[in-house]
């Protein structure tokens, strides 16, 4: 009775250092896997502040493409309005007969 006694208790200690052991192998990994979920997160608020700022010289440059734009358009309007003038000063104009 001693013997089954002691092989029970034997494996009942050898079951809880086993447990232990596993928790604190658990913990190290729950541990570790924290640590690169926060590198993650460092990578993602890089990562998007890098995106918001490719967006905002995209922003820029289109904002500058279109005044731009709209600066040539102007003028081209404007040489257009003045010959539009011209022609009609023209015709509007008594011709001098020879």
């Amino acid at each position: 009775m001693e013997t089954i006694l002691t092989v029970l208790i034997t494996l009942g200690v050898i079951s809880l250092v086993g447990s232990v052991w596993g928790v604190i192998r658990l913990n190290r990994r729950v541990d570790d896997l924290e640590v690169a979920r926060m590198d993650i997160d460092d990578e993602l608020l890089k990562l998007r502040k890098e995106l918001e700022d490719d967006i905002e010289h995209l922003d820029r440059e289109m904002s500058r493409d279109k005044d731009n734009h709209n600066r040539n358009l102007d003028r081209r309007l404007d040489t257009v309005w003045t010959e539009i003038h011209k022609i009609t000063d023209m015709s509007l104009t008594p011709k001098k007969k020879s």
